[in-house]
């Protein structure tokens, strides 16, 4: 299969744009109030976030400029079919990352494959390694849904995420990959249909469709997946928010407070627990908070105001205040 100088500069400007977009995205999240120091924070999220952010880049964004770029039916047809089934995985693998993130313990989306006896190698060794039935609740986008929902309190980012995925595009591409895994291939040469005969038995009826693709059904297929790629952009947006903004609070959580104040050198605010504040000044001592790569400035402990941010986010702070304050070794 030979794909002309010409197309190849197409594709990979095509590609370019999708990644430059998907940068765009994560270069737009306005970090709120509640986390000036992400930079000097431990972001237990932020590798499930670059797995999402390089199945995009490494698998989606190439599939969909093959898609669109390919001169025959025959490329067209195996690189819509092709990028069906990963348009679909994106979910999965969504779905697979907010159980991670958020500790929901539902088993791996492969039932066949216990993860928690597998140490090293890859996908397919692993494969060999586990293979044997185990029970519980199998990963799914609508059981991670639920199981969110009835765990957690809902914020605003949640609310979207379901929105997204509640969406006429999603259920269509829902719809196309279970007829593409169960069926029959979205693009094929043959078509496959059932027939419910008067005796109550199906019978299966097989037809050659013509050698050439099916422009209309082409176009809008092309059309769908730009669409849907938008809104799996967003999917990724809007768990990084959760990530670094404002992640989900157990049913039983409450959010705590912490101080906004402000680095002397870059006039940079930051948060500490009002506990160390008062702390500083009793020994009357302006501790030294390196905060990002340009600046490691003393801290003025006037505060400006008080936040709520989540208990995670609170413990993580307060600790590095402490070893900060007190010593490495505390």
């Amino acid at each position: 299969m030979k794909i002309n100088s010409l197309k190849v500069r197409k594709i990979n400007k095509f590609i370019n744009r999708l990644s430059k977009e998907l940068e765009e995205q994560m270069r737009e999240i306005q970090i709120s109030n509640s986390n000036y120091n992400s930079e000097d924070m431990c972001i237990a999220g932020t590798p499930l976030y670059l797995h999402l952010n390089s199945y995009m880049n490494e698998n989606v964004f190439p599939a969909m400029g093959l898609a669109k770029y390919a001169k025959s039916s025959a490329e067209k047809m195996f690189f819509c079919n092709y990028l069906c089934i990963l348009l679909y995985s994106f979910i999965e693998l969504y779905a697979q990352c907010l159980n991670v993130y958020y500790h929901l313990d539902l088993i791996p989306i492969h039932k066949a494959v216990d993860r928690s006896v597998i140490s090293g190698g890859g996908i397919v060794e692993q494969t060999k390694q586990g293979l044997f039935d185990i029970s519980g609740r199998v990963v799914s986008i609508e059981s991670v849904i639920k199981e969110l929902s009835k765990k957690y309190q809902t914020n605003e980012y949640f609310e979207i995420i379901k929105n997204i995925l509640e969406m006429d595009e999603i259920r269509r591409l829902k719809e196309l990959r279970n007829n593409q895994l169960h069926y029959q291939p979205v693009f094929g040469r043959f078509n496959q249909s059932y027939i419910l005969g008067n005796d109550g038995f199906f019978t299966i009826n097989i037809s050659p469709n013509n050698a050439d693709i099916d422009k209309k059904e082409y176009f809008e297929f092309v059309s769908l997946s730009e669409r849907i790629i938008n809104e799996e952009i967003k999917l990724i947006y809007y768990f990084v928010e959760m990530i670094i903004d404002k992640k989900m609070l157990l049913k039983e959580e409450k959010e705590r407070k912490l101080c906004v104040v402000k680095c002397m050198k870059c006039k940079r605010d930051l948060l500490l627990p009002e506990e160390i504040i008062s702390y500083m000044k009793v020994l009357e001592v302006l501790p030294v908070f390196p905060h990002n790569n340009e600046c490691n400035g003393k801290v003025n402990l006037d505060i400006i105001r008080k936040v709520n941010v989540h208990p995670e986010k609170y413990c993580s702070i307060a600790f590095d205040a402490i070893r900060r304050t007190i010593g490495e070794d505390c």
